[in-house]
C-alpha cells in the first residue's frame, strides 16, 4: 500500500514539473509575440468640430495597422503658429504613435508619405509633399508630429509610420480631400430650347432652370448637395419705374416679394412666368398697371434677380474612419437674367357668329 502511495506522488511530481515547463515555454512564446509589436492607427473624435466653406476639405481616414498605436486629432487655425504649423495651410492634424510593447529597445518612428497610387492620371509626375507636409522625418513613440494640407489634391495621399528597427511593422493612414463646388453652371431652356433671357407675356411661360455643380479638385465629393433656387426683383428696374413716375411709392411700393430657396428637384425648376408673376414680384399697384407696363417695355436690363444656392454636406457616418466630424459647404451664384421679349397686348379668346344657323 506504501509502494502504491509513493508511485502516486511520483507520478504527481512528473505531471507538476511538465505543467509548469508548457507554462514556461507559452509565456516565452507570447512574450515574443507581443515583443514582435506592430502599428495601428486609431483616430479621436471631436465633436465641436464643424467644417465650413472656409475650412480645409483634408480629412485623417481609413487606418491600416501592423502595430504602433497613433491618435490624431484636429488643429484649430489659430494654433497653427504655436505648433509651427504655416498659416497658409488649410487643414492640420497632430498625430502622436504609440510603440507596443512597452519596453521596445528602440522606440524611434520614421515618417513618410506618398501618393497612393502615384501612377494616376492625376498623381503621375506630381509629388505629395508639395500638399500634404510632415512636421517631422521621425519621433519618438508617445511623441506627436503635424500632418498639414498646403492645397486641394486629387488622389489619396498614405501617411506611413515605421519602426526605425523594423520596417515590417508599421501603420499607415489615408488622407482624402474633399471636392468643393466652386461655381454652379446654371442653363435656362424653353420647350427644350436654350434661351439666355426671360420673356414677359400676358400668357404663362414656362422656363426650366437646370444647375449643374463644378467642383473642384478632391478625392471624394460631398455625399448630400442640394439646389435652391431664389428669384426677386431688380431693385435697378424698380428704382427707374419710381423715378418715371414722380413718386416713389405710386406704382411699386412694395418691391420685396420673392420666390426663396426653392428646392430644385433633380437640379430643375420650373419657373412659370407672365405679367401676373412680375407685378406679384414687384408689389406693383393694380391701379398703375399700364403705367408699370409702359416702363417694362422700355427696359433692357435684368428684370428677375435670380440666385441659385449648393448646399453641400459630407457626413462622417459614410467615411467610418474619419474623425466623425461633418463637413458642410454653402455657395451662391447669381444668374444674370434681362427681360427678353415683352408682349403684353390681349390676344382674341374666342370667335363667335352672332347667327349659328342661316336660310335662304
Amino acid at each position: 500500500m506504501e509502494k502504491n502511495n509513493e508511485q502516486e506522488k511520483n507520478i504527481w511530481k512528473i505531471l507538476c514539473l511538465v505543467l509548469a515547463t508548457l507554462l514556461a515555454l507559452s509565456w516565452v512564446f507570447f512574450g515574443f509575440l507581443y515583443s514582435k509589436g506592430g502599428m495601428n492607427f486609431s483616430v479621436l473624435e471631436n465633436s465641436e468640430q464643424n467644417y465650413t466653406s472656409d475650412d480645409g476639405g483634408a480629412i485623417i481616414g481609413e487606418s491600416a495597422c501592423n502595430g504602433v498605436k497613433l491618435m490624431s486629432t484636429k488643429i484649430s487655425p489659430e494654433d497653427y503658429i504655436a505648433n509651427g504649423i504655416s498659416p497658409m495651410a488649410e487643414t492640420a492634424y497632430m498625430l502622436t504613435p504609440t510603440v507596443t510593447p512597452t519596453n521596445a529597445a528602440n522606440k524611434t518612428v520614421l515618417l513618410s508619405l506618398e501618393f497612393k497610387n502615384s501612377e494616376s492620371e492625376w498623381a503621375k509626375g506630381k509629388n505629395a509633399l508639395d500638399y500634404v507636409t510632415l512636421g517631422a522625418q521621425s519621433v519618438q513613440s508617445g511623441e506627436s508630429f503635424t500632418v498639414s494640407c498646403l492645397k486641394a489634391f486629387g488622389e489619396q495621399i498614405l501617411v506611413k509610420a515605421t519602426a526605425e528597427d523594423n520596417e515590417e511593422v508599421f501603420a499607415t493612414c489615408t488622407v482624402d480631400y474633399i471636392s468643393r463646388a466652386t461655381d454652379i453652371d446654371v442653363t435656362i431652356k424653353k420647350n427644350d430650347i436654350v434661351v439666355t433671357a426671360l420673356d414677359v407675356r400676358r400668357s404663362t411661360e414656362k422656363y426650366d432652370f437646370i444647375g449643374n455643380i463644378v467642383w473642384g479638385e478632391g478625392t471624394i465629393q460631398p455625399d448630400e448637395c442640394f439646389l435652391y433656387i431664389s428669384i426677386g426683383y431688380v431693385f435697378d428696374f424698380a428704382k427707374a419705374v419710381r423715378t418715371a413716375s414722380g413718386d416713389s411709392l405710386a406704382v411699386v411700393p412694395n418691391a420685396n416679394n420673392q420666390i426663396k430657396d426653392q428646392r430644385m428637384m433633380n437640379n430643375t425648376y420650373t419657373f412659370s412666368c407672365d405679367i401676373i408673376k412680375l407685378y406679384f414680384i414687384y408689389g406693383a399697384r393694380s391701379s398703375r398697371y399700364s403705367f408699370f407696363n409702359e416702363q417694362l417695355e422700355k427696359w433692357e436690363g435684368n428684370i428677375f434677380e435670380v440666385y441659385v444656392t449648393a448646399t453641400c454636406a459630407f457626413k462622417s457616418e459614410s467615411f467610418p474612419d474619419s474623425l466623425g466630424n461633418d463637413y458642410s459647404q454653402e455657395l451662391v451664384v447669381p444668374v444674370n437674367l434681362p427681360v427678353g421679349e415683352v408682349d403684353l397686348s390681349i390676344p382674341a379668346s374666342e370667335v363667335n357668329f352672332d347667327n349659328s344657323a342661316m336660310m335662304f
